[in-house]
């Protein structure tokens, strides 16, 4: 390890795993949705916002998963489970009134009416903390963006970009901790 975050060396090996090639591939996707089928910002953005709830679904799966190694465990896994659901929901909530707003819907949107909303923006619709901080970034870069150029497609593709990245960088931390496993697959010798 050079010291340096993208050492090349590092990225290179990152990238023989597959998922990782499949994981770059699917942040990608939405630049073909807009060539494609010529999404513009309000189905790129939703698609985004809906990956929050199922990643958090998912996140509450795992916290509960853990209650079964350890019965001692039931309490505190369901205790988590809880406190995460009702923060993470907020945040998923708030993130989906802007997004819900800066489209156009005129409504308050319930919790309910966002998961209407979200699909409806289209007629093709395909650690979480991480991805809701980009989420939230690219929302108040991309507000500015839409505000002062009047450009809500630019905004969006900056959206995605930042994505990339963020999956990239996670991708490149996910190798260096195997690198950092004596005898791990991949490690370099």
């Amino acid at each position: 390890m050079k010291g340096r975050f993208f050492d090349p060396s590092v990225v290179a090996r990152a990238y023989r795993d597959p998922l990782s090639r499949v994981s770059l591939a699917v942040n990608l996707l939405p630049v073909i949705a807009v060539f494609a089928f010529g999404w513009g910002a309000a189905p790129l953005v939703a698609i985004h916002w809906l990956e929050n709830p199922v990643i958090g679904a998912f996140t509450v799966f795992r916290m509960l998963g853990t209650a079964f190694a350890d019965a001692a465990n039931l309490f505190a896994a369901i205790s988590l489970a809880l406190f995460f659901t009702v923060r993470y929901g907020m945040f998923c909530f708030a993130h989906g009134v802007f997004l819900a707003a800066f489209s156009g819907l005129n409504d308050f949107p319930s919790p309910q009416g966002l998961f209407r909303w979200a699909p409806g923006t289209a007629p093709e619709m395909g650690a979480p903390y991480g991805r809701v901080i980009t989420l939230h970034v690219a929302i108040v870069i991309g507000a500015a963006i839409t505000i002062g150029l009047g450009q809500p497609l630019l905004a969006v593709l900056l959206l995605i970009v930042i994505r990339a990245v963020f999956g990239n960088a996670l991708t490149v931390l996910r190798r260096r901790r195997r690198d950092a496993v004596p005898g791990s697959p991949g490690a370099p010798a």
